[in-house]
């Protein structure tokens, strides 16, 4: 069987602010941003599609993981 390549992936992220997010995506990164887009180099370079989360409590960046004291470190 012949070795498949990816080329690309795609993120999905829980934000508390989606205006605010998709701001920052296309101001401050140079993002290409649609309802709930953000692409950069078309879909085989940067994408993430955003979603607005229920609460601003959803939303849990680098939660600590259970068993330890300090953050889930970013890989």
């Amino acid at each position: 069987m012949k070795n498949k390549q990816i080329h690309s992936s795609l993120t999905v992220l829980l934000v508390s602010n989606l205006g605010r997010s998709q701001k920052f995506y296309r101001e401050k990164l140079g993002c290409e941003v649609t309802e709930w887009w953000v692409i950069r180099d078309g879909f085989t370079g940067l994408g993430i599609k955003l979603l607005k989360a229920n609460t601003g409590e959803d939303v849990c960046p680098n939660n600590k993981a259970k068993g330890y004291n300090s953050p889930v470190p970013d890989v």
